[in-house]
């Protein structure tokens, strides 16, 4: 009886101690599995039982109607979907390419002829990029806002003088340019902006992949005459 006990007891403890030695990589990694299914996941299928339904988000969750491909059909003839979809592209080009143009040239100026305050300049051309979305709106409302922004201020303080009374033309019967209602204007406006909170991510990665490369390369290269 005894010996029987013992058995039992060690056997217990054995199988405790594997199942805590084989759980231990799952209880350490359940917190990106419960985020991830709660703020990725989750979403997801939302988002997509939204797309073939149809849902007053001011209801519970009950008003919530099956509409299958009716949604898709709505958008595929609707003149301002293609709009925005050409919108888009022409953003993404317009912003994104002289993103690089001036990324590759900074980063390898930062590399290989910056010695000091490398650091300095690499967070300050980062900035723009790790700075709150909402604090970015606040002030280019605050800037280019019609009647009291800064930026309209300044042109109407130029515009007294000869030499610059073309910087804001009057078409509408006020000197003021509205830069967040005329897409002439906001389009251009929203283009700087991507193109001044990317650039430094931009260049980040560039700087990244140069540091990456063994000065023997560089050696070997100078010593085979290439140029810069």
């Amino acid at each position: 009886m005894t010996t029987t006990t013992k058995t039992n007891v060690e056997h217990k403890k054995w199988s405790w101690s594997k199942f805590n030695l084989a759980a231990a990589p799952y209880v350490f990694a359940s917190p990106f599995f419960i985020s991830f299914a709660i703020f990725g996941l989750l979403p997801i299928v939302f988002s997509l039982m939204l797309a073939f339904g149809q849902w007053d988000s001011a209801s519970s969750i009950t008003s919530f109607k099956w509409v299958g491909l009716s949604n898709f059909q709505f958008i595929f003839t609707e003149p301002e979907f293609f709009k925005s979809i050409y919108n888009t592209f022409w953003i993404a080009i317009v912003s994104g390419l002289p993103q690089h143009f001036v990324a590759i040239p900074l980063a390898y100026v930062l590399h290989t002829q910056v010695k000091r305050l490398k650091h300095f300049y690499t967070a300050a051309f980062l900035v723009p990029y790790i700075t709150s979305t909402v604090a970015i709106s606040l002030v280019i409302t605050v800037l280019f806002s019609e009647r009291s922004g800064a930026i309209n201020q300044f042109l109407l303080y130029l515009n007294q003088f000869p030499l610059f009374d073309w910087l804001i033309p009057d078409k509408t019967g006020e000197n003021y340019i509205k830069w967040l209602y005329e897409k002439e204007y906001t389009k251009p406006l929203v283009c700087l902006l991507v193109f001044w909170r990317y650039f430094g991510y931009n260049m980040i990665l560039y700087m990244a992949g140069l540091q990456t490369i063994s000065s023997d390369v560089y050696e070997a290269a100078e010593v085979d005459g290439a140029s810069k």
